[in-house]
């Protein structure tokens, strides 16, 4: 069962259901609304929360249509129609958290401005194998460095011992196929 996150007070009292029609009013007026007063890390809360929704949302419409039978008897047809109740509802609550998550995308873009051709991984700051093994060579001085080292070099000299049993391995197996080729039935 999933658990339910709850919202600091400034977030409860704007109803993401109230944010549709306030981004509407916004687009009528040039007066503030609710979605002006939060701010852009709320509205990224709050689309987390909808997405978290729509993927519970979703799991439950493929159960019931996992749950669909054959119609058989009127028993079974009765069945299939509160079972396609539950899809249709289900259905028509996905689309409103859609229409909920697009409007929150559509205010996040608004607000967060990235000019286009701009590559997006560029801003995101991302640490390479270059700069990992640059801050293992500046702890070469410390008993923990060391340690490191000495067995990094023992696991390498141990997967070469490794490679040259496989190759040999490898070869003998040639042969013995080989043999086994050339043999005489």
């Amino acid at each position: 069962m999933a658990s339910k996150r709850v919202l600091p007070v400034g977030l409860q009292t704007a109803l993401p259901v109230g944010l549709s029609a306030a981004l509407r009013e916004d687009k009528k007026n040039t007066r503030p609304t609710n979605v002006q007063q939060l701010n852009e890390i709320s509205i990224t809360a709050q689309g987390l929360q909808t997405v978290e929704d729509i993927v519970s949302k979703a799991t439950n419409l493929f159960r019931c249509l996992q749950e669909k039978n054959m119609v058989v008897d009127d028993k079974s047809k009765q069945e299939a129609r509160n079972n396609n109740k539950k899809v249709q509802d289900t259905l028509n609550s996905l689309k409103e958290l859609f229409s909920r998550l697009r409007i929150f995308y559509d205010e996040s873009n608004r607000r967060i401005e990235i000019p286009h051709g701009e590559d997006l991984e560029a801003l995101i700051p991302m640490r390479t194998s270059e700069e990992d093994s640059d801050m293992e060579i500046s702890n070469d001085t410390t008993a923990l460095g060391i340690e490191h080292d000495t067995l990094q070099e023992k696991l390498r000299s141990k997967n070469q011992e490794i490679k040259e049993l496989i190759d040999k391995l490898r070869t003998l197996v040639w042969d013995i196929n080989t043999m086994m080729a050339l043999k005489p039935s």
